[in-house]
């Protein structure tokens, strides 16, 4: 995430700009998934699951509040010139966010939906590709439950985490474990090949 942080300000956005923009594409991303991802529980797992992860989507979302907006927090969890980052360009960022029209924030959650109705339509047709009796909103839930480990640094694209939790729901609903790991190689090979593209964009310095 922070390569766009870097993209933006070479764009001669200010970092704190760059910082807020970032964050709120990121949280936005996120809230929606977990929200999926908690329904999908409900759907594939039963009750007593999906509140497990409805209890554990609460805190993490209060646990990240907490430690944005309380200055105290970030000071002992920061360091060095990573601590002066926070610190200095912190209110600032803040303060950006208090700023956007209310109007922006709704052009925002427009377009967020539709971006992630686009991105959940291509994991839709790979899993069509597979011959797999999977509906579309099926699709949207059993890839967010699989999204969610990517939130935590653990693996390099999500490999490893995506593929379990693809198997678990997939022999959980009789559809195979062997062909949620086959989607989620798919999904891998997208992301690998939207990667590329996006190497086209790199801000590269002009020579003199």
């Amino acid at each position: 995430e922070f390569s766009k942080i870097i993209f933006l300000s070479k764009a001669g956005v200010a970092v704190s700009e760059s910082f807020a923009v970032t964050l709120i594409d990121r949280l936005s991303d996120v809230g929606f998934m977990i929200l999926c991802a908690v329904l999908g529980m409900y759907v594939f797992f039963g009750r007593v699951t999906g509140s497990i992860g409805l209890g554990v989507a609460v805190l993490l979302l209060g646990m990240l509040i907490l430690l944005w907006f309380s200055d105290r927090i970030l000071l002992r969890v920061t360091r060095g010139k990573l601590r002066d980052l926070v610190m200095m360009e912190g209110m600032a960022i803040r303060a950006y966010i208090r700023d956007i029209p209310g109007a922006t924030w709704g052009l925002t959650l427009a377009l967020t939906l539709v971006y992630l109705g686009l991105y959940f339509l291509q994991m839709w047709i790979l899993a069509y590709g597979l011959r797999l009796p999977i509906s579309y909103v099926q699709t949207t839930m059993a890839i967010s439950a699989a999204a969610v480990p990517a939130i935590l640094p653990i693996s390099v694209f999500n490999v490893g985490p995506r593929d379990a939790v693809l198997a678990a729901i997939f022999s959980r609903m009789g559809w195979g474990a062997e062909s949620g790991v086959a989607l989620s190689t798919l999904i891998l090979m997208l992301f690998l090949v939207n990667g590329l593209f996006g190497l086209f964009f790199i801000p590269r310095n002009s020579s003199s």
